[in-house]
């Protein structure tokens, strides 16, 4: 089995692989990074049995496609101790 695509994704489905493999005897999968759009498009076009995105599909990319949604990220903003700035608002983070 081949699996390409996100780098976000690729240490979770390593575990997943692994544990897979353990499982099932003689079953190899190999997982390659390359980045989400890889992911969907060698997914799409057979390269890959499985695509990883950490993005969601374009409208374009949806069609002969089926997702799953194993994992959400977290995304924090981080501030130095000494920034100046306080507070920010959510419009001025989206700003940003």
């Amino acid at each position: 089995m081949e699996i390409t695509g996100s780098s976000t994704l690729a240490p979770l489905m390593a575990q997943i692989a692994k544990r897979y493999e353990s499982e099932n005897p003689g079953v190899r999968i190999d997982i390659q990074t390359g980045g989400s759009s890889r992911g969907i498009a060698d997914a799409a076009s057979g390269v890959a049995d499985m695509g990883m995105s950490s993005r969601s599909l374009k409208k374009s990319e949806k069609p002969g496609l089926k997702t799953h949604t194993v994992a959400m990220d977290g995304v924090a903003l981080l501030v130095h101790a000494e920034n100046p700035i306080s507070e920010l608002s959510d419009e001025e983070i989206i700003g940003i």
